[in-house]
């Protein structure tokens, strides 16, 4: 497996708007790093092209009785019932354990959705967020977006999910109210914060993946941004309150 950074966190959450590319970035950690999916619990249905392994690498499929038995015991963090163009789901994700590290431990990684963290920031507070984590949000634009979604479900509830998405967590970080909690909650709990700006899907998940893989706050109260827009095609790093003091010219990365 390849060295990283990353392994100096015991989770990372990573959070983005519908079709930004968050289940590719965790295959790849898993397949070049290591690392361990936390799994949530659903209700859903594999989708008809969906990838099977995929699907049961991501999920634990229960039952509707089964999912409201685990938030009975306590085991979930939060249990929310969207309504889809296919009927209503349920998505319940696990409460967060301490974790007892060795030399061969490897971070777990939980992929939240828009409505997720807000359900469970609404909830618990700062209360639930797990010790020495790294927070990743991603963003990508919204034509881009419905392209890849097409290809997923029917144009109806593709639509629906972006525009629930956007309305909630805004098209670049920073303009959304659930945006907005996130960063409130690293300003009390200071932990590192990653937001990817991938705009038309500029950047490979292979060069999302080498930039957090050399990934090293100067605090644990950094915030940085990972963005492809500006700077003939340059990506780079953008101080903001806390950060690097690199030069956005600068071509290393």
């Amino acid at each position: 497996m390849k060295a990283t950074n990353l392994n100096n966190y015991d989770y990372i959450i990573i959070v983005g708007l519908t079709g930004s590319g968050k289940s590719s970035l965790v295959q790849k950690m898993v397949s070049d790093y290591g690392m361990t999916i936390k799994k949530k619990y659903t209700t859903r249905p594999i989708r008809h092209n969906e990838d099977k392994k995929k699907y049961e690498t991501e999920y634990f499929k229960v039952t509707e009785k089964e999912m409201f038995e685990l938030d009975k015991q306590g085991k979930l963090l939060s249990h929310i019932q969207p309504e889809t163009a296919h009927g209503v789901w349920h998505y319940g994700i696990p409460v967060y354990e301490k974790v007892i590290r060795d030399n061969s431990y490897k971070p777990q990684i939980q992929v939240l959705g828009i409505n997720d963290i807000q359900n469970i920031i609404n909830i618990h507070g700062d209360s639930w967020f797990p010790e020495n984590s790294l927070m990743i949000t991603m963003y990508v634009d919204t034509s881009s977006i419905r392209k890849k979604l097409q290809s997923r479900l029917d144009t109806e509830e593709s639509d629906r999910r972006l525009l629930s998405d956007i309305q909630l967590f805004g098209n670049y970080p920073g303009t959304g109210p659930v945006y907005q909690q996130i960063f409130n909650m690293r300003n009390s709990l200071k932990f590192p914060l990653i937001d990817i700006v991938n705009y038309d899907y500029e950047l490979s998940i292979d060069q999302i993946l080498s930039y957090l893989s050399e990934f090293e706050p100067i605090n644990k109260n950094c915030q940085a941004i990972l963005n492809y827009r500006d700077f003939h095609g340059l990506f780079y790093m953008w101080q903001h309150e806390y950060g690097w003091d690199l030069n956005p010219n600068d071509t290393k990365y």
